[in-house]
């Protein structure tokens, strides 16, 4: 026996029906101009949405004002430590009698007191020759290298860091740490031939070390590049390396 049709049942089915549409589409029946319908839904949206828009809007400038903050904080600390750095050099070149020891403790203290990378690798220099006026190469050396790893560009600083590092190794005794650091070096000035003294020495002491770490072999071939160096404006620098070359290239050969 089939069932009897409600029609008031089938009312309230399309009755709800289109509600649903409606809340999904209020402008489904609008029939004026498509500019007034897209005004409209703009309206809706903005309605519906009022409160998550405005605390989006709000999260924005929060973080264009944290990140606005961030840099004035930056640069601020960047010019303090500048400032603070060149009083101290000021001061002990004005104290020129000043025990070495207190010059180290000086600038210790200004390094804790100061993290900028400009003013750390700046002071890093200075006590690094410090210390190795004092005889600790080891701790100049580590000095250094540890500031060379926050040298990204110019790569040439960087080399230049490095060389000063390996120098101070090899004065501690530590051969094979030196001979790391310039192989480093050589790398990262390549072929730069803006640089062709730098580069020829940077090739000699990686040769030299490599010969006294019994490695002859590799030493003949960097000893061999600093006679190949041939810039266009004649050096006699690079006249002076190419002799050292020469003298412990014969040596090797001769055994």
């Amino acid at each position: 026996m089939s069932k009897k049709f409600d029609r008031k049942k089938h009312r309230d089915e399309l009755y709800y029906k289109h509600q649903e549409e409606k809340e999904q589409d209020p402008f489904k029946d609008f029939e004026g101009p498509r500019s007034e319908l897209y005004l409209l839904k703009f309206s809706h949206f903005m309605s519906k949405y009022r409160k998550n828009i405005v605390i989006g809007i709000l999260g924005f400038f929060l973080v264009i004002i944290f990140i606005l903050s961030f840099f004035e904080v930056q640069r601020h600390r960047e010019n303090s430590a500048t400032l603070a750095i060149e009083e101290l050099e000021l001061k002990l070149e004005k104290e020129s009698t000043l025990d070495i020891n207190n010059k180290i403790q000086m600038y210790e203290k200004f390094r804790s007191e100061y993290s900028v990378a400009s003013a750390d690798l700046r002071s890093a220099k200075t006590l690094s020759d410090l210390l190795a006026e004092k005889g600790e190469f080891k701790k100049a050396a580590e000095l250094l290298e540890k500031a060379s790893t926050s040298i990204n560009q110019p790569v040439e600083l960087k080399a230049f860091y490095l060389y000063i590092a390996a120098s101070h190794r090899e004065s501690a005794g530590d051969t094979k740490v030196a001979q790391q650091n310039y192989n480093t070096v050589v790398q990262l000035i390549g072929k730069n031939r803006e640089m062709p003294v730098f580069q020829a020495w940077s090739l000699y002491q990686l040769g030299r070390l490599q010969f006294v770490n019994a490695n002859k072999e590799e030493a003949l071939k960097n000893l061999k590049k600093v006679l190949e160096l041939d810039p266009k404006t004649p050096d006699p620098q690079l006249s002076e390396v190419k002799k050292f070359a020469t003298y412990l290239i014969l040596k090797i050969n001769r055994g």
